[in-house]
């Protein structure tokens, strides 16, 4: 039992610390679980991604099961960096970074 919970502490932790990578013209899925007590499809949720001077804004959906989704195409390649903006405070605000490799 104690070698299990080991190996789960340890990929809990990797995929927490995982950096999203995708070639550029690549989809990138950004998923985030929130339970909220409105229609869910009534919550705003989109999220701006900026690499230089490039700004791109995605709006997110709502997919059921109390989990929202933004899907993102890279459209040059290096560090993509976003943040999220939502009607729903635990959604807002959500930061990261997407890596996009050559195709």
């Amino acid at each position: 039992m104690r070698h299990f919970l080991t190996v789960l502490f340890l990929m809990i932790g990797a995929s927490l610390s995982a950096q999203t990578v995708v070639e550029k013209w690549g989809c990138a899925e950004l998923t985030f679980r929130h339970k909220t007590k409105k229609n869910p499809f009534d919550v705003t949720l989109e999220a701006t991604f900026t690499n230089g001077d490039k700004t791109l804004t995605v709006k997110g959906f709502y997919d059921g099961n109390d989990t929202f989704r933004i899907r993102f195409m890279p459209t040059i390649e290096g560090q993509w960096s976003y943040t999220t903006h939502s009607s729903e405070r635990p959604l807002n605000r959500q930061r990261g970074v997407i890596t996009a490799t050559a195709p």
